[in-house]
C-alpha cells in the first residue's frame, strides 16, 4: 500500500513538473506600444505626412545564468535594431555625443529601451510584425572597430538576431 501511495505522489509531482511553463531560456525581446502620440508630443520636425507616432518599449531579457555583453552606441541604440517591414522605424532624437560602448545584462535581469517608433500608412499590409535586435558580442569588437560595419557584415549573414514575439500597432 505505501508503494502505491509513493507511486502515486512521484506522479502528481512528475505531471504538475512538467505542467509549469518553463521560462525562456537565453535571449527575450518584448515589445510594448504605449500608446499614439499627438504631433504635439514629437519633438521632430520632419515631414509627417502619412505617419502615425507611438510611444515604444522594448524589453530585453538575459534568462541566461552569465552576465550578456553587448556593443551599441551610447546614444543611438537604435543601430542594433530592425524591423521586419520598412513601414517602421525608431527614432532617438538629437544626440551630441555618440560612440560604441559596451552594454551588459545581469543574469535574469532586463534592459528596457524607450523610444518612438514612426509608422507609415502602408502599414496595414503586414500581418505579423517583429522587431529583430543585432547582437555584437564583447569579444567582436575592440575600441578602433567600425560598429555600423560589424553590423552591415552580421545583417547580411544573417548571423546573431534574435527577434521579438509578433506585436500589433492599432492605428
Amino acid at each position: 500500500m505505501n508503494r502505491i501511495i509513493l507511486l502515486l505522489t512521484a506522479l502528481l509531482l512528475f505531471n504538475y513538473c512538467t505542467l509549469q511553463t518553463p521560462r525562456k531560456k537565453g535571449i527575450d525581446i518584448q515589445v510594448n506600444i504605449l500608446k499614439k502620440l499627438t504631433l504635439n508630443e514629437i519633438k521632430y520636425s520632419k515631414d509627417t505626412l502619412g505617419k502615425a507616432y507611438y510611444s515604444l518599449s522594448i524589453d530585453i531579457f538575459n534568462n541566461t545564468d552569465s552576465i550578456m555583453y553587448f556593443w551599441t552606441m551610447s546614444c543611438s541604440w537604435e543601430v542594433n535594431w530592425f524591423f521586419n517591414t520598412e513601414s517602421l522605424h525608431i527614432f532617438v532624437g538629437d544626440c551630441n555625443f555618440n560612440s560604441p560602448i559596451i552594454k551588459q545584462i545581469e543574469s535574469g535581469k532586463k534592459l528596457t529601451y524607450k523610444s518612438i517608433v514612426c509608422v507609415n500608412e502602408n502599414l496595414d499590409i503586414i500581418k505579423e510584425l517583429k522587431v529583430g535586435f543585432l547582437l555584437i558580442h564583447k569579444n567582436e569588437m575592440s575600441g578602433g572597430d567600425d560598429i555600423y560595419k560589424v553590423l552591415r557584415r552580421k545583417l547580411n549573414r544573417q548571423q546573431d538576431i534574435i527577434w521579438s514575439d509578433p506585436f500589433k500597432i492599432d492605428k
